[in-house]
């Protein structure tokens, strides 16, 4: 027996980021087809993505895998882990869905009997599998701390990779234009607590889109308003967070 556990991208509605087309008639057919094929797996979808756990006969999976790659509710389908297994992770279900993968038991088991293959994954799959489920730092000091440092967006981010909200719209407005004091973020306390800030600007570093620099010697309002207030406004009506 295999298993392939693959990430793509959701095929959404028109203006929506969260409702893929076609979901409800893809797993309905899915579970049906899957118990005829002996085929058992997980699937959730998170921030416009699936994830998909595959395991069942080596012959089966790979024609069940070739069939969604040229499914056309699936973009960008990404491998993360296909290995030999010896038992089914999943063998109670033909297709167990997950609203939240990161809280499922069955599936933090899986991911934490497989740990050691995290390593050898490249940096684009680390990020789509961190949709799904919380990789943990190399070491407990590795955090990196913001203090004294200017921050500044090299590219806005794929916002399907990130929760959608108001904070995070707002910051990337703020960082966009120029490279901008930590400290003054913190002080303006328009972006949560340290602890929510320090998350968001990690994500944007697990992204590769953020620069971090020594501080820039300049005193800069902590309530400054500009094309950046101007900006978030805007991308909040498009995106219609209120």
């Amino acid at each position: 027996m295999k298993c392939i556990t693959y990430v793509s991208k959701v095929v959404a509605r028109k203006n929506s980021a969260v409702i893929p087309v076609g979901f409800a008639n893809m797993f309905s057919a899915a579970r049906k087809k899957n118990a005829e094929l002996q085929i058992t797996g997980l699937i959730s979808c998170r921030s416009g993505y699936y994830i998909q756990h595959l395991e069942g006969d080596n012959n089966i999976v790979d024609q069940l895998f070739s069939k969604i790659k040229s499914d056309s509710r699936h973009h960008q389908v990404t491998v993360l882990f296909e290995f030999e297994i010896a038992q089914r992770s999943f063998p109670e279900w033909n297709m167990k869905l997950v609203a939240t993968a990161n809280e499922d038991a069955s599936f933090l088991k899986f991911m934490d009997q497989n740990s050691g293959k995290i390593s050898s994954l490249d940096n684009t799959q680390r990020q789509l599998l961190g949709i799904f489920y919380g990789l943990k730092s190399s070491s407990p000091n590795s955090r990196r701390s913001y203090e004294g440092k200017s921050l500044m967006l090299l590219a806005w981010p794929d916002l399907m990779l990130l929760r959608q909200s108001p904070t995070v719209i707002k910051l990337c407005a703020q960082l966009t234009a120029q490279p901008y004091p930590y400290n003054s973020l913190l002080e303006s306390r328009r972006f949560g607590t340290q602890r929510q800030l320090d998350k968001i600007l990690q994500k944007f570093e697990t992204l590769e889109i953020l620069s971090v620099t020594d501080s820039l010697k300049q005193n800069i309002p902590v309530n400054r308003v500009g094309s950046s207030t101007r900006f978030y406004s805007k991308m909040k009506t498009f995106l219609g967070l209120r």
